[in-house]
């Protein structure tokens, strides 16, 4: 680190404008804060206590990295990717509804201690648990601010999945096109091809042959 007295009209500018407060808690007592803030086109980061005359300029050695990205991070990036927060205890079914493929639409149901696709005259079981088994397992590549994705507002989902649970509580993901979708109408997901190509699977699929 280097350190220095004064504040630059720039750098005072990124520590108002783009700052960020890091606050350390030992329990719920507060041991140490500071401000971080930095300048990308420089590859620069900066420290200082907070509201202090001086700053530090901070580095890693051996790499040049921008360590200011470590804390200009949004709650979003701390999410836990895992999309449906159920196991096979809490589930007792599912409903999936395309809006394109009516005819493929498909209710899951436990009938007889196995699952089902309801009112089909055999499922193909084995199919139908390697299909849970991912849809349970399904993961975000991220989760995006409600801003980015204000132009689903506009359009149909593709598909939408209900996980229903023993409790009686629902989760539902929408999905649209561009790789993205809606979980319980509030959190906003973008998810790639490969794992969406695994949702579009239809009634047909489950079929027994």
């Amino acid at each position: 680190k280097r350190r220095f007295r004064e504040l630059s009209d720039s750098i005072a500018s990124s520590f108002q404008k783009e700052g960020v407060t890091v606050k350390f808690f030992e329990g719920t007592k507060l041991i140490r804060s500071f401000q971080a803030a930095g300048n990308q086109s420089k590859h620069e980061t900066y420290f200082r206590d907070v509201d202090a005359p001086e700053f530090f300029q901070m580095t890693i050695p051996g790499y040049r990295t921008y360590l200011f990205t470590l804390f200009d991070t949004t709650p979003e990036i701390w999410r836990e990717l895992r999309i449906f927060d159920f196991n096979w205890r809490n589930f007792s079914g599912m409903e999936v509804l395309f809006s394109a493929r009516p005819d493929e639409n498909f209710e899951v149901a436990l009938e007889d201690g196995f699952f089902v696709v309801k009112d089909l005259k055999a499922t193909d079981t084995t199919r139908l648990n390697s299909y849970l088994d991912a849809v349970s397992l399904l993961k975000a590549d991220s989760f995006i601010k409600s801003q980015q994705a204000d132009n689903l507002n506009n359009i149909a989902p593709g598909v939408i999945l209900k996980i229903k649970q023993v409790s009686g509580a629902v989760q539902e993901l929408r999905v649209f096109p561009g790789n993205q979708a809606v979980l319980n109408q509030k959190d906003y997901i973008s998810i790639n091809d490969r794992k969406l190509k695994l949702l579009m699977a239809g009634r047909s699929a489950f079929m027994q042959k």
